[in-house]
């Protein structure tokens, strides 16, 4: 009797397991050609399309959050906490925003000079994110202050003496500015805030005319710039499609569009079922992100699950264009952007950065686990490191934790007798190493980035080798 119950119940789990597949494969072959080609475009599209989506979904936290217009100054009073919803902002940064438009005309960006206490690095990029132009320190002021004149790329008149010209490639841009403080004091912040307040940014039109600069301080404020990952991608898309010229490099994107409605000049109306639709692809186009930028085959050290944030190659060969004589490399710019924000013409003087999102035995983070990171002595920096927790599905700072990670500046901090540095990370921190622990959240899968401030020969010849997390 036992045998024949045992044989029963292993036919009827076959015959289940097989009408799973069937199901499965039912449900698969059941969709359309068109379906398919709508599906398959969609996808690419999110990939090709997630910079300037990362453009529209920074511009558009500011409009919710405040009452922004254009050339507007959004900036923070305080560093920055897991309200602060934007891709893999630092703890250690105070950070300035401002987001303009040149179809018009021109427009002026008054960049102050640094002081003492007070030192800036920024860019001026269009809405690829793409960087055309550095300022302060180490930019083409060289921290002296000037005045910038942003124009599109046609723009016909001449140059007004006095300024330094920026041509971009596209109507939208924004500038994003770095302000470098030796301590958070409430002194020094006063001072960073005040030397913010010194920008100035108006159009070229209204030079010579009263002119009132707008700011809006963004802290303890929640503000949401973390793209929207499902069918109202496609919404902002619409929005940038319309907004700006298209690039001839773009004309086979517009193809893809279309397919999916969008078209420049004419009304995007998309219906219950292609919304449905959209949110599939554009949650597929998310989890190639993810799984992209986590097993990226470019590891840092051979032996090491540590790799590059951005490749070297796209800052040396394209400048962050990802355009190469015979290519547009829209995937990696893609899984760039899901992971960041912003570029650089000056990259890694004054940092450089390394993501990781998996322990030693290659298993992917979770935040239930725990975890503890081995960063050796003599860390390769001139400054200082710090190790930061990152969603994997936003690529902020994680929901209502109590800090974003840990830095060698943190107060406390416990260092072992060889002189390297035990980094926890897990749900609640170890008892007595409070200062060495990284809050992590159960159910969130995440990745962290070990950020070198003044990073050293050390680490650009690899003789230093950081460790990887192991799960305890």
């Amino acid at each position: 009797m036992k045998k024949t119950i045992l044989l029963l119940t292993l036919v009827i789990g076959f015959m289940l397991i097989n009408t799973n597949i069937a199901v499965a494969q039912t449900t698969s072959d059941d969709l359309s050609l068109t379906d398919k080609r709508f599906h398959r475009r969609a996808v690419e599209s999110v990939i090709w399309a997630q910079p300037i989506v990362g453009y529209w979904a920074m511009r558009e936290a500011f409009r919710t959050t405040f009452d922004y217009k254009l050339n507007d100054v959004v900036y923070s009073s305080e560093i920055a906490d897991w309200k602060y919803k934007f891709l893999t902002v630092n703890n250690t940064t105070l950070y300035s925003y401002v987001f303009y438009n040149v179809k018009d005309g021109p427009v002026v960006v008054e960049i102050p000079s640094t002081t003492k206490d007070v030192g800036l690095f920024g860019s001026i990029m269009n809405s690829w994110q793409q960087a055309f132009i550095d300022f302060g320190g180490l930019g083409a002021d060289k921290g002296k202050g000037a005045k910038y004149l942003i124009v599109h790329k046609d723009y016909q008149e001449v140059i007004p003496p006095g300024y330094i010209p920026v041509y971009q490639d596209t109507y939208n841009g924004w500038l994003a500015g770095r302000i470098l403080i030796k301590d958070f004091t409430p002194e020094t912040l006063a001072k960073a805030e005040k030397f913010i307040k010194r920008m100035k940014i108006y159009p070229l039109s209204e030079v010579g005319k009263e002119h009132t600069q707008r700011f809006y301080d963004s802290a303890g404020k929640l503000v949401n710039g973390v793209p929207p990952y499902d069918h109202r991608f496609f919404d902002a898309l619409n929005d940038m499609v319309q907004e700006e010229q298209v690039a001839a490099r773009d004309l086979s994107a517009m193809g893809m569009l279309k397919e999916l409605g969008i078209q420049k000049g004419k009304a995007y109306n998309p219906d219950k079922a292609a919304k449905a639709k959209m949110d599939k692809a554009v949650k597929q186009a998310q989890e190639e992100f993810i799984d992209m930028m986590i097993n990226n085959p470019d590891r840092y050290w051979s032996n090491r699950k540590w790799s590059y944030l951005v490749v070297p190659e796209v800052i040396r060969e394209t400048k962050f264009s990802f355009e190469y004589p015979r290519m547009l490399d829209y995937t990696v710019r893609g899984i760039t952007y899901y992971s960041a924000i912003s570029s650089v013409v000056t990259y890694g003087d004054q940092t450089q950065y390394l993501v990781g999102g998996q322990d030693s035995k290659g298993e992917n983070l979770h935040g239930e686990n725990n975890y503890v990171l081995n960063v050796p002595a003599n860390a390769p920096v001139k400054l200082f490191w710090s190790a930061l927790v990152y969603d994997n599905n936003t690529a902020a700072f994680v929901e209502d934790t109590p800090k974003a990670g840990v830095s060698s500046l943190d107060k406390g901090f416990i260092t072992n007798t060889d002189g390297s540095v035990d980094v926890y990370f897990g749900p609640k921190a170890p008892q007595g190493k409070e200062a060495n622990w990284a809050p992590t959240k159960a159910g969130v899968d995440y990745f962290l980035l070990f950020r070198f401030y003044g990073p050293t020969e050390a680490l650009g010849q690899k003789t230093w080798v950081l460790g990887d997390l192991v799960r305890q």
